[in-house]
């Protein structure tokens, strides 16, 4: 693959993964686009920027979305089983941790590579837009790798909690020695990043403008980031500038959805770039679309009924489940599993008579539904209520059929009539007023889970607010994630441990 070379020659990060020599890699130039010395060249690197891996594998099994469906039924892979199982992993394959950690650091690689040639470059100031671009790439990377290798941002603990290393220059020398830093020297240095980059972006410099980050994805990772950050008047403020006043034309229109039959319809139509709702599209390489319902071969670890009546086939505000517009498009069996197609699989044959290859996704990294539920959440925190009611009545509009919100139907049915299904116990690291703040959160939590369900952005919020996970072990006792449980930091990769790397604390 070309940009492993690109890699190898220009940043030395091989250091974090590999003991061996890449003195034959610096001795070469493989890709044309290592010659930086123009424009194009330079926007031509910026595609290898984006990270072709995903943790949805990761996000997804690790969480409350998942259950063993026994022993009678096969896995994937020996990944799935440590994801759920919450053990350290000494895998290499795909959707493993070392294949994140490798991805994100390429594509943090490619970045900063983009932005040395720039500095150096005669027309540096022709270059804004692509240097925009560089650093939101820079950061998206570290916030992933920060979120899955390190707990959860807050004021009590981040300032000593280990971090990720933050890599912002090209590195000439594969025996660097590098520092974690903590979650709080990360979180400034994406902070400035993004205050840096975002207002260079450019829309117009790409055709396919929905992988890349326009100016709409950047505003929504950066209100994301905020959220994440606890700072709410960040959050709004971002947000503010992709949703306006008046939302609910700007997200997914599922009107469309009742004419598609097919498991692979439906996918496609989740993630077309003409979808007003997608704003930033991402490939990668992943085999998570194998472990849902459809894929029969796969069905020990999946999301059947008792975890859909958790998600997409919940109650809610909306009554029952038969009021998402999910419902009808749900495939799989109640046994073993069921999922709404957002992840369909495409493979690559490198061979097609040997039947070799890659398998492949596309995930909708950011969506205007999403970003209004960070913004209803920063709202809630803000104590602006009626801010918060109008965005979940947006969200309802379009993902529930007949739903009136308000803030007395959110308190009665949050505050009294929901299950441990749909509300579940909070242990943040941060205040939550009891009563109607505590009632608002667990409403938008129930709605994020939903919204992000298959995605793996669950995990995120579990770690976040301190949510405790059961998982059952068929034949074995179950495993409990505890609110402190220092595995809601995915253990760094073996080989990186090896090079020096402080590993997480077991």
């Amino acid at each position: 693959m070309k940009l492993k070379y690109i890699i190898h020659t220009f940043v030395g990060l091989a250091f974090l993964w590999m003991n061996t020599s890449c003195d034959s890699y610096l001795d070469k130039l493989p890709d044309n686009r290592a010659n930086l010395d123009s424009e194009d060249n330079i926007t031509d690197l910026l595609v290898s920027a984006y990270p072709t891996v995903s943790i949805c594998m990761l996000g997804e099994t690790s969480s409350d979305n998942i259950k063993d469906n026994g022993v009678n039924y096969g896995t994937l892979s020996q990944v799935v089983e440590e994801y759920y199982r919450w053990e350290s992993s000494t895998q290499k394959s795909i959707d493993s941790p070392t294949h994140l950690w490798e991805g994100y650091y390429e594509a943090i690689a490619v970045a900063n590579q983009a932005l040395e040639a720039i500095e150096k470059s005669d027309n540096a100031g022709e270059l804004n837009a692509q240097r925009g671009e560089a650093l939101l790439c820079r950061a998206y990377s570290h916030f992933m790798l920060v979120n899955v290798f390190s707990q959860a941002y807050n004021e009590q603990t981040s300032d000593t909690d280990l971090g990720i290393p933050y890599v912002k220059e090209r590195e000439t020398i594969v025996s660097k020695n590098y520092d974690r830093g903590t979650v709080k020297s990360v979180y400034e240095n994406i902070a400035q990043d993004i205050e840096e980059g975002i207002g260079l972006i450019d829309d117009d410099l790409y055709s396919v403008s929905k992988y890349h980050f326009n100016s709409k994805a950047a505003n929504a990772f950066a209100a994301r980031f905020y959220l994440y950050y606890r700072k709410y008047d960040k959050v709004i403020e971002y947000a503010d500038k992709v949703l306006g006043d008046s939302p609910v034309s700007l997200l997914r229109d599922y009107s469309s959805y009742p004419s598609l039959s097919s498991y692979f319809e439906v996918g496609n139509q989740y993630i077309k770039a003409e979808e007003g709702s997608n704003l930033l599209l991402q490939t990668a390489v992943s085999a998570y679309a194998r472990m849902t319902g459809v894929y029969k071969s796969y069905r020990r670890y999946g999301h059947p009924i008792a975890k859909m009546l958790e998600t997409l086939l919940s109650a809610g505000i909306w009554g029952n489940e038969r009021s998402l517009k999910y419902f009808d498009k749900l495939f799989g069996t109640q046994e073993y599993g069921l999922v709404f197609p957002k992840l369909i699989e495409y493979f690559e044959y490198t061979d097609k008579v040997a039947g070799i290859g890659q398998a492949h996704i596309v995930t909708t990294a950011f969506t205007t539904d999403e970003l209004l539920l960070c913004r209803a959440e920063a709202f809630i925190y803000q104590k602006d209520y009626d801010r918060a009611v109008a965005d979940i009545q947006a969200w309802c509009d379009t993902h529930a059929s007949g739903t009136t919100v308000s803030r007395s139907a959110i308190n009665q049915y949050y505050g009294s009539q929901a299950t441990e299904r749909t509300k579940k116990d909070l242990h943040p690291k941060f205040v939550i007023e009891n009563g109607e703040q505590l009632n608002f959160v667990n409403c938008i939590l129930h709605l994020r889970r939903i919204e992000t369900v298959h995605e793996g952005l669950r995990w995120f919020d579990i770690k976040r607010y301190g949510i405790e996970v059961t998982h059952n072990i068929s034949g074995g006792n179950e495993d409990v994630l505890k609110v402190d449980d220092l595995r809601r930091a995915i253990q760094i990769p073996t080989d990186v441990i090896g090079a020096g790397l402080t590993p997480n604390p077991r």
